[in-house]
């Protein structure tokens, strides 16, 4: 990366574009040399976040949505932006032990480095940053 600005925007119509987008992850984490454990990481909360839009918008019929990768010289930021209502973060990534789903957000929220979601017009903007100069999760 030449230490400029970098935006990728991809549409997510169904469960083969979140396999598109956890492989543009991996690509651009590469070409940031981030480490091994960090693209694994990254991938990971791509498809997290991706499949919680998913299911949550499919089931309202209002796909698609859009995956968008801003590429700094220091940091990769993750957004997915999408048509709906703004929803919360859980308090401290805490999770509830006695339910099998929900742990996406806590996942996501203990592996990158800053984590928000806001309302832009009629879109939920929910963007995760990570820094490549972070070596607290190799």
């Amino acid at each position: 990366m030449d230490g400029q600005l970098v935006l990728i925007k991809k549409r997510i119509f169904n469960e083969a574009d979140i396999w598109d987008a956890m492989a543009q992850t991996e690509r651009i984490a590469r070409e940031m040399a981030f480490p091994a454990s960090e693209i694994l990481y990254l991938r990971l909360v791509t498809e997290e976040a991706c499949t919680n839009a998913f299911e949550h918008y499919s089931s309202v019929q209002t796909l698609p949505y859009e995956v968008r990768w801003q590429i700094h010289p220091d940091r990769l930021e993750i957004m997915i932006r999408e048509c709906g209502q703004l929803f919360s973060l859980p308090a401290g990534g805490t999770l509830n032990p006695q339910s099998l789903r929900g742990r996406g957000l806590p996942l996501i929220l203990h592996l990158m480095d800053e984590v928000n979601v806001r309302q832009e017009e009629t879109y939920i903007e929910f963007t995760m940053r990570k820094d490549r100069s972070c070596k607290g999760n190799e």
